[in-house]
């Protein structure tokens, strides 16, 4: 039973993906001007779905799994959707998405300028400010979470049923790369350090399937000059 579960999960799996990608391709039919790779910096799948629309007509944002979203583009020349798509596709990495829209560049970058929201720290931000909890009750937590607590590193134990902080106790310093505990620890008390917000890093016309790199990853250029320079040495 258990085998078959798995299996009909994976099927499910299979099929979202599936339908993924076919909404990429109806998306650039139904949106015939711009779209832009934004990169998401501290963002959640929930932040990029509100700034979305039901509409066909509006800006729309693709959030997803970005293999998924390179096969509904095409990540070669000879496999893509339409010209120039898998210039596209080959900067689908890390924490980024598809902006769908009819809007003009100016209009897009004057509206994401203005789009900010604070959101907790992830594992790997730097802590922006110094945080210390003081010795005392924890009531905001029921005795339920003190072991969840003490894992996580504070100095914690169950006092006539309430979670007490047995000592002072500094979760980061300002400048610290956040371990996943740490993280974990703002995230329970409160603290938000992230700041979410979206950079428009390439432009893809529709209409003359023009792509253009608006913001440089010098990461990206190190790849393309070692490409550029493997196509030399092959011609060589």
């Amino acid at each position: 039973m258990r085998g078959h579960l798995q299996v009909h999960l994976r099927l499910l799996r299979r099929q979202h993906e599936e339908q993924q990608a076919q909404r990429c391709p109806e998306r650039l039919e139904a949106q015939q001007v711009s779209r832009g790779v934004g990169e998401l910096t501290a963002a959640a799948a929930s932040s990029s779905s509100s700034s979305s629309s039901s509409s066909s007509s509006r800006p729309r944002i693709f959030f997803g799994k970005n293999k998924v979203m390179m096969v509904a583009l095409g990540r070669e020349p000879s496999s893509e959707y339409k010209e120039n798509l898998h210039k596209v596709s080959k900067h689908l990495r890390g924490e980024v998405g598809l902006l769908f829209t009819n809007r003009t560049k100016d209009e897009v970058d004057e509206w994401f300028s203005k789009f900010k929201e604070v959101d907790f720290a992830r594992a790997g931000n730097k802590a922006t400010y110094t945080v210390s909890l003081d010795t005392g009750p924890l009531e905001q937590f029921p005795h339920s979470m003190e072991p969840q607590l003490r894992q996580l590193g504070l100095p914690t134990a169950l006092k006539k049923g309430v979670v007490t902080l047995l000592s002072d106790y500094e979760v980061c310093k300002e400048g610290d790369v956040l371990t996943p505990e740490q993280a974990r620890v703002l995230k329970l008390f409160g603290y938000e350090m992230a700041e979410f917000k979206v950079t428009i890093k390439f432009l893809w016309n529709s209409e003359t399937g023009d792509f253009q790199k608006l913001v440089g990853d010098t990461e990206e250029e190190e790849e393309e000059e070692e490409e550029d320079d493997g196509d030399d040495s092959n011609e060589d």
